[in-house]
This record gives C-alpha cells, structure tokens and sequence, in this order.
C-alpha cells in the first residue's frame, strides 16, 4: 500500500484500535511497492488466485501468501501478493 492510502478499521472490529489506519499496524518490508490482497471465502479468494494465474497475471501461485484469517472482516480469509 502506498503510504498515503490505507485501510480503515472501524470501531465496531476492535475498539482497542479504532480510529487507527491499518497499515501504521504493518510492518513495511517492501517500502512503498504497491500490495494486492484478495479477501473473500476460502472459495473466493482460491479461485480469484487461480484466476489471476490462468490469465497470466501471476507466473505462479505461490507467490500469494498462504490463506489466513482476516483481521478486519470476521468469517473471511485473505491472501497478499508477495512481489
């Protein structure tokens, strides 16, 4: 994510760190090269990867990060492009 976007977490998610922008709770390894991240079901965010690699967007899907649990959508998963 560019340094100046980010998400916002809503107080309704953790009010521990509402009004706080996501991405000032990540560590930046990469500077400020852009991040995709594809949140959805198991399904959706499988399938949106396996898309992306039979549209050659993507040489191979390793290089999504493994399915986790999202951490502002409860019941969701997600994956980040590591570029």
């Amino acid at each position: 994510m560019h340094s100046s976007t980010g998400v916002f977490i809503p107080s309704i998610i953790d009010s521990r760190i509402s009004g706080i922008e996501f991405n000032e709770l990540l560590s930046d390894p990469h500077g400020d090269r852009a991040q995709v991240w594809v949140v959805g079901s198991r399904e959706q965010v499988n399938h949106t990867i396996s898309e992306m690699f039979v549209r050659q967007m993507i040489t191979d899907r390793n290089q999504f990060s493994p399915l986790l649990p999202s951490p502002f959508f409860p019941g969701k998963y997600m994956s980040v492009l590591l570029r």
